[in-house]
């Protein structure tokens, strides 16, 4: 799940995932080169990341999970990469 909060020329993004689906989670995105962030598990029981973008763009993302499968966000649109594979598409 995400939840955007845009401020002038930048968005507040937190990125959330339920603790029940696994028990590592990373998230990776075209706004750092695809550096892989460990998001944090919560005391709420979720997954949680936050991260601060520029307004104005389109991002791809997803999420590595245990390091063996990549998932996209169900709530935004994806795309399909060149690795056959699909990537969560942000717009803000």
């Amino acid at each position: 799940m995400v939840e955007i909060t845009k401020e002038r020329y930048r968005a507040w993004i937190v990125f959330t995932l339920p603790s029940s689906i696994g028990e590592r989670v990373e998230l990776s995105g075209s706004w750092n080169g695809w550096k892989k962030e460990s998001m944090r598990l919560k005391e709420s029981g979720e997954f949680r990341i936050v991260k601060i973008l520029k307004l104005g763009n389109c991002y791809e993302f997803g999420y590595s999970i245990d390091g063996e499968r990549w998932i996209c966000d169900t709530n935004l649109q994806s795309i399909k990469t060149e690795f056959k594979s699909y990537n969560s598409l942000l717009e803000i």
